[in-house]
Formats: C-alpha cells, structure tokens, sequence
C-alpha cells in the first residue's frame, strides 16, 4: 500500500510541475515583447531546470505542441462549439461570432505568436492546420444548417456560407479589427460584417 502511495504521489508531482512549465510558457508566448521559448526561457520562467522541462515535456518541438493544445483549454473553445450548435441557427451564427471573439481575446498574443512559429515550425504547423480543419468543418456545419433553414439570403452557397463563417470567425481577423478598435466595438463589428454578409437579422438575436 505505502509503495503505490508513494508512486501516486510521484506521479501526481511530475503532473504538477509538467503543468508549472506549460503555464511558464503560456506566460511568455502571452509578452509583448518577443521571447523564442527556448527550453532556457521556460525553465527559468518555470523556477526549474532545463533538464527537468526536457524530461516532463520533452524536446522544444513537443514543448510547443503541449502548449498548442492545452490553448484550447485557456480560451475555453467548448463555449465556441457550444454556441455554433444552438437550435435556432441564425442566433448560432451571431452567438459564434460573438464567443470566438471572446476565445481570441483571451490570450491574444500568445494565439499570435503560435500562429507565427506554425509558419516556421513544421510540427506546430501541422497542428495548427488539424485545428483549423476541424474549425471548419464546424463552420460548414453550421453553414449548411442555416441554409436549410433558410436563415441567410436566398442563392448563397455552401461553400460561400462556410468560407465567410470560417474567414470571419478566426482569430486574423478578430486581430486585424483588434489594431483600432477594443475587443467589444471588434466583435460588434464582426457580428455586423457576418450577418450583413449571410443575409441574417441580427435583430433576432
């Protein structure tokens, strides 16, 4: 009994600490000011050695894949997955809008520092291009349930539909309104460019 105890409680130690480095690097990517997230930077961030971030999480590489996926935890994506799927499908294409903003703001430059490392780090890019697939086809989802609705204007694709819901529900484009306006007037804006785009009254939120 006192063995499996003391494995229980090794266990949950090296869960907490792989937690401390993850947060460590979330705090770092979410600076303004550049950091190139070496497994150095972390460590120090973390009050840990390099040794130990390389032995809890293992290479830069799977450093940074952790912290991709543990993002979706930080911003609460579910909510997102949650609003595209109400009953009512033009209120689910305005609450999508409105809940992927409020994801995107959540730790913004840490989204944007990832976005940029996707380009240069094969890995990270991959990942990152599963979750936008996966994103999409949300989107297409909730594109083909409007139409069948007849909740956006009459002739639109569903190809137009999901490309406009995808485009405009991502986090490029909440960052670009982000330059001059705060978060709320952005995602307002957003509504407004999605609901006139699909031909949806926003007045039936």
């Amino acid at each position: 009994m006192a063995r499996s105890y003391d494995m229980g409680r090794r266990g949950q130690a090296a869960a907490d600490t792989r937690a401390s480095i993850i947060e460590a690097a979330h705090r770092l990517l979410n600076q303004r000011d550049g950091s190139a997230l070496t497994l150095q930077e972390v460590a120090t961030a973390a009050g840990v050695s390099r040794a130990t971030v390389y032995k809890s999480v293992g290479s830069r590489r799977e450093l940074l894949a952790a912290v991709f996926e543990d993002q979706g935890r930080l911003i609460q994506f579910d909510r997102v997955l949650s609003a595209s799927r109400l009953d009512d499908p033009a209120l689910a294409v305005i609450a999508t809008v409105r809940e992927s903003c409020r994801a995107w703001s959540v730790i913004p430059e840490a989204v944007r520092k990832t976005l940029a490392l996707a380009v240069i780090d094969a890995e990270i890019g991959e990942l990152v291009q599963q979750y936008e697939r996966y994103r999409q086809a949300e989107m297409t989802a909730l594109a083909r349930r409007a139409l069948k609705a007849g909740a956006v204007r009459p002739g639109l694709s569903l190809k137009d539909a999901a490309a406009t819901l995808a485009l405009l529900t991502g986090f490029p484009a909440f960052d670009q309104l982000r330059f001059e306006h705060d978060a709320a007037a952005a995602t307002e804006h957003l509504v407004r460019i999605v609901t006139a785009s699909l031909g949806i009254n926003p007045h039936e939120e």
